[in-house]
């Protein structure tokens, strides 16, 4: 049995700006699949090195995957600094990125590439 690549990609909640992680898991398909997402303390996902996690891919969000802090089960990349955070902003609205502060109109997008911190 082949072993399963693993990754951890940092995220922030767009309603209560906290940072959680995306575990992503690499399957048969190619695809990155998320999951779930956990709570994670800022300065102990640096000493974890999960900021320098970049992903690059198409993404399948599975049914147990919420934001840990709001509940919300999408996510969206900033057109700016490239971050991701949790969103229920729908496609063609204005959404607030929480790491920068950058504002745009939602886009869907199949594949990205994608780093998960930089504080």
């Amino acid at each position: 049995m082949p072993r399963k690549t693993v990754e951890i990609i940092l995220a922030k909640c767009s309603k209560k700006k906290k940072t959680f992680g995306i575990r992503n898991e690499k399957r048969e398909d190619g695809k990155w699949h998320q999951t779930w997402a956990f709570p994670v303390d800022e300065d102990k996902a640096k000493r974890e090195g999960f900021e320098s996690n970049v992903l690059s891919g198409e993404f399948v969000i599975e049914d147990d995957y919420a934001c840990p802090h709001c509940g919300s089960t999408k996510w969206t990349q900033c057109g700016s600094c490239n971050k991701i955070y949790c969103d229920d902003t729908k496609i063609g609205d204005v959404s607030k990125c929480p790491w920068c502060g950058h504002s745009g109109r939602l886009v869907q997008g199949d594949t990205f590439d994608i780093k998960g911190g930089g504080f």
